[in-house]
């Protein structure tokens, strides 16, 4: 009986972990590629190479001004602009992004007083 018990205690802990919310700092340069790892932080000002956000489970977070060219169509989360950012996300032909979040604490799109949200075409 213990083993079981055991055994069901790492399943539920390993379901916890696969489940878990990652969250992206855009830390590229102006016209850098989303689809790039190497402009993405786990931290805010961190080091770049943290992934690429594309996953249901990503946050993605804007604070700071950027021009982000969306080269894939990302599903996540999650998106944050915040810290008085101005974020550009400048779309290719047949890009999208897709929000998932239903939590009021954690909404999908959230744009912070004195913070801007452009969406543009690069058509």
């Amino acid at each position: 009986m213990a083993k079981l018990y055991a055994f069901l205690i790492s399943c539920v802990l390993s379901i916890g972990f696969l489940n878990a919310q990652t969250t992206f700092y855009w830390v590229g340069p102006d016209a850098g590629n989303w689809n790039d790892a190497a402009n993405w932080s786990a931290s805010s000002g961190g080091p770049g190479g943290a992934g690429v956000p594309n996953d249901i489970t990503h946050n993605v977070i804007f604070d700071n001004n950027a021009l982000v060219n969306v080269d894939i169509s990302p599903n996540l989360l999650s998106l944050t602009v915040t810290n008085s950012a101005y974020a550009t996300l400048r779309a290719f032909v047949n890009a999208d992004i897709t929000l998932n979040s239903t939590d009021q604490a954690n909404p999908a799109l959230k744009i912070d007083a004195g913070s801007t949200l452009e969406d543009s075409s690069a058509a």
